[in-house]
């Protein structure tokens, strides 16, 4: 069973749940608490928990270098692990949201996961895990298939190592693993585009720079209460994922000097959807079409000049670029915007192959060309005759093929959430958007009809 989080009184959600899948859908009308549900999310991962299970004998591995660790005794703890964390998570939720406390008195974030399930994974995997310390081995874990007893061995000199980097050894090359392998749903490295990307990739060096006066205040400020009248007055309400976007993007240079195994996808982007790159210097981020020499600076323009898909796609083709990893989460609030609609039906076969190497993609659309181009995936992974002809004809990759049961969508609406059925033939059964369509069409049906009427009576007049 995958983990599932509830939702109790949060924003507009009164109540509902949400399972962890490879590729997750959120649809609804504005207002309906997709948002609160993708920060939720995002707060589940970044937290980046510390279950306080108590996996070995320190004293010992330190003293002898190896020690035994007893994987079904951790497991037992699970459950009030989870507890735990949920009451954090529902504590959190006003710094997540950046809101008063008082609107959050009634709310409740809740993880649920089988065990039992866990167990048997945990019971019949076989691993072999390495980890290094200064460039140079510290150590291994080892359990053999069909056990629950694994085994911690540390290289020769590790032991003697000082307390303080001892310490860092048991929580990153041997706490973090058993954490991972155990909670594994929720150790993941998460990365949220939020819906304002497009503004705040044009005026983040603005918005530093406002921070950083309000920094001049507070380490310069004498008098108390001038000084929290200022901080009221100056500091911007961000939620948490915002402000932490804008942190990444006052971190670019950092992060650019990484190459992430995904960047063939940001490449699909740029060539497919964006027909341009980005170019990073100390003006900030640059713009260059396809259609400019590439080789003459004086192509390069501003974001600021750029088109309005160019402003809101570089978050996204820079984290495909250098940040991306197996394993990781990726949250897009509203990933068709400023798209054109066959460029969102490109982009919803970019993240479909990223969600098949191993990336988690959560997204909140209001798009039915990028649920229907899912639902097309997802029946492209029926065998039936004439399947690789069509494939061919349209573009389609065997990479980009999603299984059904990897695909969870949700529709939000009345204050609750409900899960989309996801099948083989027809792939998401989206009401909310066939309704709309249905609507429109009928609509058009009339006004046409009348207007047809009405100039056949003014031709017999």
């Amino acid at each position: 069973m995958v983990l599932s989080v509830e939702f109790e009184k949060v924003g507009p959600i009164n109540r509902g749940s949400v399972s962890l899948h490879n590729l997750m859908l959120f649809c609804g009308e504005n207002n309906a608490g997709k948002t609160y549900a993708s920060y939720v999310l995002y707060n589940v991962f970044d937290k980046k928990f510390q279950t306080g299970i108590n996996f070995l004998d320190e004293k010992a591995l330190k003293s002898s270098g190896i020690a035994e660790v007893d994987l079904e005794n951790a497991l037992n703890q699970h459950n009030e692990v989870k507890e735990a964390w949920s009451e954090e998570l529902t504590r959190s939720l006003p710094d997540l949201l950046n809101a008063e406390p008082d609107g959050f008195t009634d709310s409740r974030i809740t993880l649920r996961q089988n065990v039992e399930h866990i167990k048997k994974e945990v019971f019949d995997e076989k691993f072999e895990h390495q980890w290094g310390l200064n460039g140079q081995p510290a150590g291994q874990i080892t359990k053999p298939a069909k056990s629950f007893m694994a085994e911690v061995k540390l290289e020769k000199g590790t032991e003697d190592l000082d307390d303080v980097t001892f310490s860092y050894v048991l929580n990153f090359g041997i706490r973090h693993f058993f954490n991972t392998l155990i909670f594994k749903d929720l150790y993941s490295d998460a990365f949220l585009l939020p819906a304002e990307r497009a503004g705040l990739n044009l005026f983040y060096k603005e918005l530093n720079a406002s921070r950083n006066e309000l920094l001049r205040k507070v380490t310069s400020e004498v008098r108390h209460d001038s000084l929290v009248f200022d901080l009221k007055k100056e500091i911007s309400m961000y939620a948490k994922p915002i402000s932490d976007y804008l942190t990444f993007l006052n971190r670019l240079s950092f992060y650019a000097r990484q190459k992430s195994s995904f960047s063939d996808l940001a490449l699909k982007i740029q060539e497919t959807v964006l027909k341009g790159s980005y170019v990073l210097d100390d003006t900030g981020i640059q713009y260059v079409s396809d259609s400019a020499e590439a080789a003459n600076d004086n192509f390069k323009i501003g974001l600021h000049t750029s088109s309005s898909t160019a402003k809101t796609l570089f978050g996204l083709v820079f984290y495909f670029n250098h940040m991306a990893v197996p394993g990781a989460t990726l949250i897009i609030d509203e990933p068709e915007l400023n798209l054109h609609p066959d460029n969102q039906r490109k982009l919803a076969r970019i993240l479909a192959e990223a969600t098949n190497r191993g990336l988690r993609v959560i997204l909140s659309t209001h798009s039915d060309y990028i649920v229907k181009e899912f639902n097309n995936l997802i029946m492209l992974s029926n065998d039936f005759e004439n399947k690789e002809h069509i494939m061919q004809k349209f573009g389609y990759t065997a990479k980009q093929i999603l299984e059904p049961q990897n695909v969870g969508a949700y529709m939000f609406a009345d204050h609750t959430i409900a899960e989309m059925e996801v099948n083989e033939r027809e792939g998401v059964i989206a009401e909310t958007f066939n309704e709309v369509i249905n609507q429109y069409n009928d609509s058009n049906d009339e006004i046409y009809y009348a207007l047809m009427e009405n100039e056949e009576h003014a031709e017999s007049d």
